[in-house]
Protein backbone atom coordinates (compact mmCIF):
# COMPACT_ATOMS: atom_id res chain seq x y z
CA UNK A 1 0.00 0.00 0.00
CA UNK A 2 3.12 2.11 0.79
CA UNK A 3 4.17 1.80 -2.74
CA UNK A 4 0.90 3.17 -4.07
CA UNK A 5 0.32 6.19 -1.83
CA UNK A 6 3.96 7.24 -2.99
CA UNK A 7 2.47 7.18 -6.58
CA UNK A 8 -0.51 9.01 -5.67
CA UNK A 9 1.46 11.30 -4.00
CA UNK A 10 3.46 12.29 -7.03
CA UNK A 11 0.51 12.58 -8.95
CA UNK A 12 -1.23 14.79 -6.74
CA UNK A 13 2.05 16.96 -7.12
CA UNK A 14 3.14 16.07 -3.45
CA UNK A 15 6.80 15.70 -4.39
CA UNK A 16 8.30 15.39 -1.30
CA UNK A 17 5.70 13.05 0.45
CA UNK A 18 6.35 10.59 -2.48
CA UNK A 19 9.86 10.52 -2.42
CA UNK A 20 9.78 9.88 1.64
CA UNK A 21 7.35 7.15 0.92
CA UNK A 22 9.47 5.45 -1.42
CA UNK A 23 12.37 6.16 0.52
CA UNK A 24 11.13 4.69 3.33
CA UNK A 25 10.05 1.51 1.22
CA UNK A 26 13.48 1.48 0.01
CA UNK A 27 14.65 1.02 3.46
CA UNK A 28 12.55 -0.86 5.25
CA UNK A 29 10.34 -3.18 3.40
CA UNK A 30 10.57 -6.66 3.71
CA UNK A 31 9.89 -7.33 -0.42
CA UNK A 32 12.95 -7.06 -2.48
CA UNK A 33 10.86 -5.62 -5.59
CA UNK A 34 9.70 -3.07 -3.45
CA UNK A 35 12.47 -1.91 -2.49
CA UNK A 36 14.00 -2.37 -5.95
CA UNK A 37 11.22 -0.52 -7.56
CA UNK A 38 11.18 2.31 -4.91
CA UNK A 39 14.66 2.88 -5.69
CA UNK A 40 14.30 2.88 -9.87
CA UNK A 41 11.43 5.47 -8.71
CA UNK A 42 13.69 7.46 -6.75
CA UNK A 43 16.75 7.03 -9.17
CA UNK A 44 14.39 8.82 -12.26
CA UNK A 45 12.71 11.30 -9.99
CA UNK A 46 16.17 12.43 -9.69
CA UNK A 47 17.20 11.95 -13.31
CA UNK A 48 14.64 14.14 -14.47
CA UNK A 49 15.33 16.92 -12.19
CA UNK A 50 19.07 16.80 -13.72
CA UNK A 51 20.53 15.84 -10.51
CA UNK A 52 22.49 13.00 -11.80
CA UNK A 53 24.74 12.40 -9.04
CA UNK A 54 21.57 11.47 -6.67
CA UNK A 55 20.15 9.38 -9.47
CA UNK A 56 23.28 7.80 -9.50
CA UNK A 57 23.55 6.46 -6.35
CA UNK A 58 19.69 4.71 -6.31
CA UNK A 59 20.87 2.66 -9.27
CA UNK A 60 24.01 1.64 -8.55
CA UNK A 61 21.95 0.21 -5.22
CA UNK A 62 20.68 -1.84 -7.34
CA UNK A 63 23.12 -2.65 -9.63
CA UNK A 64 25.14 -3.68 -6.61
CA UNK A 65 22.14 -5.64 -5.19
CA UNK A 66 20.48 -7.47 -8.29
CA UNK A 67 22.26 -7.21 -11.36
CA UNK A 68 21.09 -9.80 -13.50
CA UNK A 69 17.37 -8.92 -12.75
CA UNK A 70 15.10 -7.10 -15.19
CA UNK A 71 15.07 -4.25 -12.74
CA UNK A 72 18.87 -4.49 -12.71
CA UNK A 73 19.30 -3.73 -16.46
CA UNK A 74 16.56 -1.29 -15.97
CA UNK A 75 19.64 0.42 -13.81
CA UNK A 76 22.56 -0.19 -15.95
CA UNK A 77 20.32 1.64 -18.70
CA UNK A 78 19.05 4.78 -16.56
CA UNK A 79 23.11 4.97 -15.36
CA UNK A 80 24.03 4.81 -19.16
CA UNK A 81 21.58 7.50 -19.54
CA UNK A 82 23.44 9.51 -16.47
CA UNK A 83 26.75 9.05 -17.89
CA UNK A 84 25.28 10.16 -21.20
CA UNK A 85 24.28 13.73 -19.81
CA UNK A 86 27.06 13.84 -17.67
CA UNK A 87 29.12 13.46 -21.67
CA UNK A 88 30.78 10.95 -19.85
CA UNK A 89 30.72 9.30 -23.30
CA UNK A 90 32.47 5.68 -22.80
CA UNK A 91 30.88 4.98 -19.21
CA UNK A 92 27.26 5.38 -20.73
CA UNK A 93 29.01 3.05 -23.99
CA UNK A 94 29.97 0.58 -21.22
CA UNK A 95 26.20 0.48 -19.68
CA UNK A 96 24.40 0.25 -22.72
CA UNK A 97 26.90 -2.50 -24.54
CA UNK A 98 25.98 -4.09 -20.94
CA UNK A 99 22.72 -4.32 -22.10
CA UNK A 100 23.16 -5.58 -25.67
CA UNK A 101 26.17 -7.69 -24.48
CA UNK A 102 24.68 -9.77 -21.45
CA UNK A 103 20.69 -9.94 -21.45
CA UNK A 104 20.19 -9.80 -25.56
CA UNK A 105 16.96 -10.95 -24.82
CA UNK A 106 15.53 -7.91 -22.88
CA UNK A 107 13.29 -5.23 -23.93
CA UNK A 108 15.75 -2.77 -23.09
CA UNK A 109 18.26 -4.31 -25.53
CA UNK A 110 17.45 -2.91 -28.89
CA UNK A 111 17.27 0.97 -27.38
CA UNK A 112 20.82 0.07 -25.43
CA UNK A 113 22.29 -0.57 -28.96
CA UNK A 114 20.50 2.71 -30.52
CA UNK A 115 21.70 4.82 -27.49
CA UNK A 116 25.16 3.65 -28.57
CA UNK A 117 24.48 4.51 -31.77
CA UNK A 118 23.71 7.73 -30.83
CA UNK A 119 26.09 8.93 -28.39
CA UNK A 120 28.78 7.40 -31.66
CA UNK A 121 27.16 9.62 -34.04
CA UNK A 122 27.44 12.86 -31.60
CA UNK A 123 30.89 12.14 -31.69
CA UNK A 124 30.98 11.87 -35.85
CA UNK A 125 32.07 8.60 -35.44
CA UNK A 126 29.98 7.54 -38.37
CA UNK A 127 31.21 4.25 -38.94
CA UNK A 128 30.40 2.76 -35.67
CA UNK A 129 27.21 4.66 -35.98
CA UNK A 130 26.23 3.05 -38.35
CA UNK A 131 27.16 -0.96 -37.76
CA UNK A 132 25.33 -0.41 -34.18
CA UNK A 133 22.15 1.09 -36.25
CA UNK A 134 22.43 -1.88 -38.15
CA UNK A 135 22.62 -4.42 -35.72
CA UNK A 136 19.75 -2.91 -33.88
CA UNK A 137 17.46 -3.30 -37.90
CA UNK A 138 19.12 -6.78 -38.02
CA UNK A 139 19.31 -8.63 -34.60
CA UNK A 140 15.64 -6.82 -33.88
CA UNK A 141 13.69 -6.58 -36.93
CA UNK A 142 10.29 -6.71 -35.21
CA UNK A 143 11.54 -4.08 -32.70
CA UNK A 144 9.46 -0.61 -32.95
CA UNK A 145 12.57 1.35 -33.32
CA UNK A 146 13.76 -0.07 -36.17
CA UNK A 147 12.44 3.15 -38.26
CA UNK A 148 14.48 5.26 -35.48
CA UNK A 149 17.71 2.45 -36.74
CA UNK A 150 17.55 3.34 -40.39
CA UNK A 151 17.31 7.04 -39.44
CA UNK A 152 20.01 7.17 -37.24
CA UNK A 153 22.08 5.30 -40.01
CA UNK A 154 20.80 7.62 -42.80
CA UNK A 155 21.79 10.79 -40.83
CA UNK A 156 25.13 8.94 -40.50
CA UNK A 157 25.22 8.41 -44.01
CA UNK A 158 24.13 12.21 -44.84
CA UNK A 159 26.75 13.53 -42.56
CA UNK A 160 29.79 11.70 -44.41
CA UNK A 161 28.42 13.10 -47.74
CA UNK A 162 27.28 9.80 -48.72
CA UNK A 163 24.23 10.39 -50.11
CA UNK A 164 23.10 8.01 -52.04
CA UNK A 165 23.02 5.55 -49.06
CA UNK A 166 21.54 8.52 -46.75
CA UNK A 167 18.62 8.51 -49.33
CA UNK A 168 18.30 4.66 -49.07
CA UNK A 169 17.86 4.53 -45.68
CA UNK A 170 15.69 7.90 -45.27
CA UNK A 171 13.46 5.76 -47.44
CA UNK A 172 13.81 2.30 -45.82
CA UNK A 173 13.06 4.69 -42.48
CA UNK A 174 9.88 5.93 -44.22
CA UNK A 175 8.83 2.47 -45.33
CA UNK A 176 9.46 3.22 -49.14
CA UNK A 177 11.60 0.76 -51.37
CA UNK A 178 14.55 2.16 -52.45
CA UNK A 179 13.92 2.54 -56.22
CA UNK A 180 10.82 4.05 -56.10
CA UNK A 181 10.46 7.29 -58.09
CA UNK A 182 6.91 6.94 -57.72
CA UNK A 183 6.86 7.30 -53.62
CA UNK A 184 4.98 3.77 -53.71
CA UNK A 185 4.92 3.08 -49.89
CA UNK A 186 6.00 -0.35 -49.05
CA UNK A 187 4.68 -1.53 -45.41
CA UNK A 188 6.62 -3.84 -43.51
Amino acid sequence: AKYQLGWCHFRLGMEQKAIDDFREIALNSPYANLRDESLLWLGGYYFKKSEYDEAKRYFYDIIKKNPKTDIGVEAYFWLGCVYREKDNFDLAREQFRLIYSNFSNHYLAPQALLEEADILLNLNRYTEAIAKAKEVISKYPKSTLRKLAYEKVAYAYKDEKDYNHAIEYFKKAQGRTIDDGNAKIQYE
